[in-house]
C-alpha cells in the first residue's frame, strides 16, 4: 500500500543537520527531473515518509544510526504512453 507496487525507490538521508531536509529535496527534484528525461515516471512517497516513523519501517530502510530520512521517490517505467497533450487556450502574457 506505502509504495503502489513501484519497481524502485529512491531514499535521501544522511547525518542530522541544518540543511539536510532542504539538500535532499534538491537532490531528489534533480532526479525527479533527470528520470523524466531518461523516460522513466516518477511519484514522491509522502505516504513513505509518515510511515518511516514507525520502527519497523525504520528498520526496514536499514538507514546508519546516525543518519535521518528526508525524502523518497518512486520511479519505474511508466504503464502509459501520452501520445499528446490536451488542448489549451494561448497564455494571455504582458510584458512591461
Amino acid at each position: 500500500m506505502v509504495l503502489r507496487g513501484a519497481p524502485h525507490l529512491a531514499i535521501a538521508h544522511g547525518p542530522a543537520g541544518a540543511w539536510g531536509q532542504v539538500d535532499g529535496a534538491i537532490a531528489l527534484t534533480y532526479f525527479d527531473l533527470a528520470a523524466s528525461a531518461h523516460g522513466l515516471g516518477t511519484c514522491w512517497a509522502g505516504i513513505l515518509m509518515r510511515a518511516a516513523k514507525s520502527p519497523e519501517v525504520a528498520e526496514a530502510l536499514a538507514l546508519p544510526a546516525d543518519h535521518q530520512l528526508f525524502g523518497a521517490l518512486m520511479f519505474g517505467r511508466p504503464a502509459l504512453r501520452y501520445q499528446r497533450i490536451p488542448d489549451r487556450r494561448p497564455a494571455r502574457i504582458e510584458w512591461r
